[in-house]
């Protein structure tokens, strides 16, 4: 069951409906967090499931979806919705981006929004999954194209937000704004 979500920072909070084995996770806070920080990123990049790495929390950004943090713990394409833990274990973040164009730019949600999307579950209705996915359908499709069929029609796609067919991070299909030729 999905108990809350905010789709603009890209977290559901879920209710399993039957008991689990799985360990639960003690969450800390990013509110107080200092630069230069260690932290451990655990996720699944390319399908590699629990990779570990570690680096130092940069600093706070902000983003769209309000602040959001910074470090250098590498993360990859599959990572996203992995773990960033402080040096005493404490979740402080959920991973969520790589900023290609830089070295171990990488970025999370603070777990304090992911608390405070907890703690405000009371006032959304709780809805299945499938539900839940019914409420996005009224999103236009994604259109998926080829990286030739891209390279060749370059000036109508600019801009826009397509699926480039192959495959990335694992997966078939990947997100991707049209920006140049080259990126393509």
């Amino acid at each position: 069951t999905v108990l809350a979500y905010d789709a603009e920072k890209d977290i559901a909070i879920l209710k399993a409906d039957r008991k689990t084995d799985l360990a639960l996770l003690s969450a800390g806070s990013a509110n107080n967090l200092q630069k230069g920080e260690k932290v451990v990123a655990i996720g699944s990049p390319l399908g590699l499931i629990n990779s570990v790495s570690t680096g130092v929390f940069s600093g706070y950004i902000d983003d769209k979806a309000g602040s959001v943090l910074q470090f250098t713990a590498a993360i990859s394409h599959g990572s996203s919705g992995g773990a960033l833990f402080n040096d005493v274990g404490e979740v402080i973040g959920i991973t969520f981006a790589s900023l290609t164009d830089g070295q171990n730019l990488n970025l999370a949600v603070p777990i304090d929004d992911v608390k405070a999307i907890y703690d405000n579950a009371e006032s959304q209705d709780a809805m299945s999954i499938e539900a839940f996915y019914d409420t996005f359908e009224h999103t236009p499709p994604i259109p998926t194209y080829t990286v030739g069929y891209v390279l060749e029609h370059y000036k109508e796609l600019e801009g826009q937000m397509i699926y480039l067919e192959g495959y990335v991070s694992s997966v078939s299909y990947w997100a991707y704004m049209v920006n140049s030729p080259e990126e393509v």
